[in-house]
C-alpha cells in the first residue's frame, strides 16, 4: 500500500486526502504523520526534494535507512 505523510493540518489537505483516497492511497496528516512514522512499518520512504532533512518526521526514515 502506498502511504502519503504530510505534517500539515488535515483540514488544509482534505481535498488532497480524498483525491489520494479514491486512487487507493493513504495519506495521514498533521500529528498522526508524525506518530506513523515512529509507529508503523515502511519499507522505503521517497521525499520530496524541498524537505528539510533536519525535521522530526524525515529523521525518523533517515535513521531507519529507508529513505531515497
Amino acid at each position: 500500500m502506498i502511504t502519503v505523510l504530510d505534517t500539515a493540518e488535515v483540514e488544509k489537505l482534505r481535498k488532497k486526502i480524498d483525491a489520494l483516497g479514491s486512487r487507493g492511497i493513504r495519506l495521514i496528516a498533521g500529528l498522526a504523520a508524525e506518530e506513523a512514522a515512529r509507529s508503523e512499518h515502511f519499507d522505503l520512504a521517497v521525499l520530496s526534494p524541498g524537505i528539510d532533512p533536519a525535521v522530526p518526521l524525515v529523521q525518523h526514515f533517515l535513521r531507519r535507512r529507508i529513505a531515497k
